[in-house]
């Protein structure tokens, strides 16, 4: 088998992966204990992953825990520091927010309490429509 073919294939899965999971932050582990079961090497996985970070399609996240990393999928979407996020404490679900209404909030913040907001680090906490329906049953 060509090395150049099984390697692509590798860098692929773990391209297959991110984005049937777009909605999703993972940290390298919980990757590797997807794509590994595939085939992929975890030197390939932490070479690939770095690079799409660097490229930007993939964006790196501070995990919950504050020390940690976390990985998500944004694709072409490369504009993910200027909008702010939503993630749900029930399933995870991180959701990239284009409202001109935060970016009024964040305009407010800064004029009138004298604080600069980083959108791309500023994650909202709560509850998707989904686990808010199911809360509900």
């Amino acid at each position: 088998m060509n090395s150049r073919v099984y390697h692509t294939t590798q860098q692929q899965a773990v391209m297959e992966f991110l984005r049937r999971n777009r909605d999703r932050q993972y940290s390298i582990a919980q990757i590797a204990q997807e794509v590994c079961k595939d085939g992929v090497g975890k030197s390939t996985l932490y070479r690939r992953i770095a690079q799409l970070a660097q490229e930007g399609s993939v964006r790196r996240f501070r995990g919950e825990d504050g020390r940690s990393v976390v990985y998500q999928y944004v694709g072409e979407n490369h504009a993910c520091d200027h909008h702010f996020h939503l993630k749900c404490a029930g399933c995870g679900m991180l959701i990239h927010l284009e409202c001109e209404q935060m970016h009024e909030l964040k305009e407010h913040i800064r004029v009138h309490h004298q604080f600069s907001i980083d959108p791309a680090s500023t994650v909202l906490y709560g509850l998707c429509a989904d686990c808010c329906t199911r809360e509900q049953v």
